[in-house]
């Protein structure tokens, strides 16, 4: 049986692209001599671990209460000087 201690310790910082260039080097690598049902494992596994991010990072958003946009408005306003008339001579 193959040691595949060092996949799995680096599979899924691979996904997340947390890897340095010569460590997805590396992973690809050790990946593409894997037998194909091993290599389907961490396919699969790197699938999940994007999906969960993606699900993770995904927001709704939520619309801002009418009177918390009041009060940020008025409080946020510009404070710009007036302009003063111009008099006319």
């Amino acid at each position: 049986m193959a040691d595949h201690s060092w996949l799995d310790e680096h599979v899924e910082l691979y996904a997340i692209n947390a890897l340095d260039d010569d460590e997805v080097e590396r992973l690809e690598r050790e990946l593409a001599q894997e037998a194909e049902p091993v290599r389907s494992r961490y396919l699969r596994e790197i699938g999940r671990t994007r999906e969960a991010l993606v699900e993770m990072t995904a927001v709704d958003a939520t619309p801002r209460h009418p009177s918390c946009v009041r009060r940020c408005s008025r409080r946020f306003r510009p404070r710009c000087p007036r302009p003063t008339p111009s008099r006319q001579r």
